[in-house]
């Protein structure tokens, strides 16, 4: 057996065995978790999908969610996070992100330019969240080539075409931290007019003062090979300078039902301004780049079912975008980012109704990208992106087996001012097969090939100019193709009464893989990295296991969890790709009322000394934190849920080896926050 299968195959064996234990010693029919994921190509629950998804909804988010999308999920199986501020911090999927992760809004892109850069921020801001599903490996089929590693989906209530049959329902939610770190709240009402006509509001609102950091923000490392041992690198010692920032937003949504059909729209507003932590100019100062972005974006959603035909359901989703950003360099502007964007994707489906044999679904989806960029420090050219993709999906249910499997293709055209001609006009293919295998009623395994294409970005091919932001020199490629890659994920799914146990393991193969090469050379007095390809291979998994009401402590039950990840990745001589996350291990314990809830976490992370050419290796530590919950019904059709969150409680320096600011810009230190959330209906 080839080392990569072995890797894959034997954990998921592991797990068999201990699955089989749990069910001898545990024969209650599971009770199966019934969420829906929207972001698969036909939706599905987490159980049911051969593609390794996770949904974080619930409690479980509200104890979670973060300023940031990144760190909301940095604590999921097989996430991390860009670490770059605490509010431009971004997805990373299995050691990939940028350009490779995408983010989405109710199954439609933010078509802001987050990828383009780690120092851009998603324009959603987890507050407006009612769940976030994590699809990890490649999400191609439904989302296109750019969601080649993963793709983030953030379900929301924005348009309100889901019946109701209250006449308002709604939450409010207000959060604090003790060291005034950040201070956020957020509330949203969805009202039902009559049985055909639904309104939706919501707004949210967040400050956050600079981190505090145990320490200094210049790694110890940095400071020694830059010869500042002794030096107060830092405006204060025990603050991250120039991480501050704020952010607010507002939405109104109207939809309309009636007996097979609804439809809707939603308009709304972003706007953020924020710090970027890191070097400055000078040598030893703090950056003084700070952005300034707004956003103004119309969605619309609509679905039809047909009474009689092949299709069960047609759905029709789209979004146009105008965005923009300034980069301020001490209250100066420097460089004017601008986007608008428009995207449409339809969708038929049959056999809607999960009992039937045959499933399966239809899609073409049409993306506008037209991006410019003015100033002197100004790294890309405009440019105008097009891509128009077609795909299918179809499942076949054999009691027992379920196959599934799709195909894509997409076209993507670049023209740019920068070049005379079209920079380029590709078609890429993907497609996919999987399998699953219930075994026990108790016991899922699945198997997933997939082979993808992905078309190069603006940036990998463009660029062309200083990036002060992350302090290099960015020089792309025009003769760079498409990148292939091949994917194997196996995974095992458990439950067994009590208990819940997930395990995957995944091997990626990549020909032509596109990286920002660093380079000797040096150019305005910045390092010169190179757009190029090469081979490369990842190799991982991750686990989790969770018990709930294991035993009885007084009037409640006590839970515990387990969970970690690893990845690998290396190019085509064997030498590691740069900031890829090291192994990660984490437990926790809870006792649960029906009032209260009390939780402790513990989660190490091991030192990377597995770095590339000119990375520097990361130290591993280890963040323990605590969650306080108290449930009260507050009034008449209202509840209401009081929370104290502790957090990296040893005050231990961390830093993320996965961000390009490790070295300068460590994780937040020892936080207590409190907050409030009341939902009603």
């Amino acid at each position: 057996m080839k080392p990569a299968l072995r890797t894959a195959v034997l954990p998921c064996v592991s797990l068999t065995l201990f699955g089989s234990v749990l069910l001898q010693a545990e024969e209650v029919p599971p009770a199966l978790e019934e969420v829906i994921v929207t972001a698969l190509p036909i939706r599905s629950t987490v159980l049911d999908s051969t593609q390794p998804v996770a949904v974080l909804s619930g409690e479980r988010l509200l104890r979670q969610r973060e300023v940031s999308l990144g760190e909301t999920l940095a604590r999921m199986p097989g996430v991390t996070a860009s670490a770059f501020g605490p509010i431009a911090s971004r997805p990373v999927l299995r050691g990939q992100g940028g350009l490779r992760v995408q983010t989405y809004q109710d199954s439609a892109d933010t078509l802001d330019v987050a990828a383009l850069s780690d120092d851009h921020a998603v324009t959603v801001d987890p507050l407006v969240a009612r769940s976030i599903e994590v699809l990890r490996g490649p999400a191609a089929l439904m989302f296109g080539n750019s969601a080649a590693a993963g793709a983030v989906n953030i379900v929301t209530a924005r348009i309100p075409i889901e019946p109701q049959t209250e006449r308002t329902s709604g939450a409010l939610e207000i959060q604090a931290n003790t060291l005034r770190d950040d201070v956020r709240g957020g509330a949203a009402l969805t009202w039902r007019i009559n049985d055909a006509l639904q309104l939706s509001a919501d707004g949210h609102r967040a400050r956050s003062a600079d981190l505090h950091i145990p320490g200094y923000a210049w790694s110890a490392a940095l400071r020694e090979a830059q010869g500042l041992q002794n030096e107060p690198v830092d405006e204060s010692r025990d603050r991250l300078p120039n991480s501050d920032g704020s952010s607010e937003g507002a939405n109104l949504g109207i939809g309309w039902l009636g007996a097979r059909s609804a439809f809707g729209v939603a308009v709304s507003r972003s706007d953020m301004n924020y710090g970027l932590p890191g070097p400055g100019e000078e040598e030893g100062e703090p950056s003084d780049i700070r952005l300034d972005l707004q956003q103004t974006r119309v969605d619309f959603a609509g679905e039809w079912r047909p009474a009689a035909g092949p299709f069960q359901s047609v759905r029709l989703r789209g979004s146009s975008n105008d965005y923009a950003h300034l980069e301020l360099e001490d209250d100066d502007v420097g460089t004017r980012y601008a986007q608008r964007g428009e995207e449409w994707r339809l969708t038929a489906e049959h056999g809607v109704d999960r009992s039937k044999k045959w499933r399966g679904a239809l899609g073409l989806q049409w993306r506008n990208l037209d991006f410019d960029a003015e100033g002197d420090e100004a790294f890309l050219p405009a440019s105008l992106t097009r891509n128009l993709g077609i795909f299918a999906f179809q499942e076949l249910n054999l009691d027992r087996w379920t196959l599934d499997g799709g195909v894509r293709l997409e076209q993507q055209r670049i023209d740019s001012s920068a070049v005379n001609e079209t920079a380029y006009d590709e078609l890429a293919r993907s497609g996919s097969f999987g399998l699953r295998w219930r075994w026990h009623p108790a016991v899922t395994g699945t198997l997933q090939l997939n082979f993808f294409e992905r078309h190069p970005t603006t940036t990998e091919l463009l660029a062309d100019g200083p990036h002060l932001a992350v302090r290099r020199y960015e020089i792309g490629d025009l003769d760079l193709g498409k990148e292939r890659g091949r994917n194997i994920d196996l995974g095992l799914k458990l439950s067994g009464g009590l208990w819940r146990a997930e395990i995957s393991a995944f091997a990626a193969d990549y020909d032509d893989y596109i990286v920002a090469a660093p380079t000797d050379e040096e150019e305005d007095e910045l390092p010169v990295v190179r757009f190029t390809a090469q081979q490369a291979t990842f190799r991982g998994g991750e686990f989790s296991v969770n018990g709930s009401s294991i035993a009885r402590l007084g009037r409640g039950s006590l839970g515990i969890g387990f969970f970690g990840d690893y990845v690998r990745a290396r190019d085509v001589d064997g030498d590691p790709l740069p900031q890829i996350p090291p192994l990660r291990l984490g437990s926790g314990l809870s006792w649960d009322d029906s009032q209260w809830r009390i939780g402790v976490e513990a989660v190490w992370h091991d030192r990377q000394s597995r770095v590339a050419e000119n990375e520097r290796s990361t130290a591993g530590y280890t963040l323990i934190g605590f969650d306080i919950g108290y449930r009260h019904p507050f009034g008449s059709g209202a509840r209401s849920l009081w929370f104290l969150r502790g957090s990296n409680l040893l005050d231990a320096e961390a830093r993320r080896h996965v961000s390009p600011l490790k070295d300068f810009a460590p994780l937040r230190g020892r936080s207590v926050s409190a907050g409030f959330r009341l939902d009603f209906r």
